[in-house]
């Protein structure tokens, strides 16, 4: 299946993940007490149990989908970045569990009702057009179960508003350049990220992403069919949510 998103767009959010560097500059930002702490509230927020069959959408290099495995769960990592799932595959082998890997785009999910949960999490959602989001939602719906659970965490956009256009920041012993742009009538923010890598070389890595405020997050999941609960939170700790939290948790569940 083709994604709508235009191919220069599709290209800096692959290039952006499969980056070399990306897995050692976020291992500085996503710490194993920041994963620990996440994958236990998402065992909460999913109803994680051992057998519980659980998509990881967005999984990246593993860091929730392993440690979903070795509580039991029955666990399929789904990632359209294939250097990160082979990070990944070597981290479920390290740590002796078994995941299904599957490399393919969010708009190629075609599972029917096979899941007890879905959780796309670290903002992993949204570098796609704004068609293919709306599939990749109606893809999850059908994926879950009757009662099944899926949670989205990704950006506040109204705090992401806030934040500076141009700044500085370390990295993994790296200093970075970061320069932001926002679309106020696509509402697609932009970051362009500059630095020096270990062999001296200059890099430079770009991606763009489609920020959704609560209202649409939760009006396109009622229109996927997502007719359960729906519940809003600033963060995976059930934080309340308001226009300065840290992050934006949608939590929706299959009637």
């Amino acid at each position: 299946m083709t994604t709508t998103v235009q191919t220069d767009e599709q290209d800096l959010w692959r290039g952006f993940f499969a980056d070399e560097d990306y897995v050692r500059m976020v291992g500085s930002i996503l710490t194993s007490d920041r994963t620990t702490a996440e994958v236990d509230a998402l065992g909460d927020l999913l109803g994680v149990r051992p057998g519980t069959r659980v998509l990881d959408l967005g999984c990246g290099q593993g860091r929730i989908a392993v440690p979903l495995a070795r509580t039991g769960a029955v666990v399929t990592g789904w990632d359209g970045c294939e250097p990160l799932l082979d990070v990944a595959t070597a981290a479920a082998r390290g740590a002796g569990v078994e995941v299904e890997w599957v490399h393919a785009d969010f708009v190629e999910l075609a599972r029917e009702a096979e899941f007890d949960a879905v959780c796309n999490v670290g903002t992993a959602f949204g570098y796609a057009a704004e068609p293919d989001d709306l599939a990749t939602l109606a893809a999850v719906r059908r994926a879950l179960r009757p009662g099944g659970v899926f949670v989205i965490d990704t950006e506040n956009r109204e705090r992401m508003l806030t934040s500076a256009r141009r700044t500085w920041f370390e990295r993994a012993g790296d200093l970075v350049c970061c320069a932001r742009t926002f679309d106020a009538v696509t509402s697609r923010w932009t970051e362009s990220l500059r630095w020096t890598a270990s062999d001296g070389s200059a890099r430079e890595r770009s991606y763009s992403l489609r920020l959704y405020g609560a209202t649409e997050l939760v009006n396109l999941l009622r229109q996927v069919g997502f007719h359960g609960s729906i519940t809003v939170s600033g963060g995976l700790d059930g934080s309340a949510y308001d226009v300065g939290s840290p992050r934006l948790v949608v939590r929706a569940s299959v009637s």
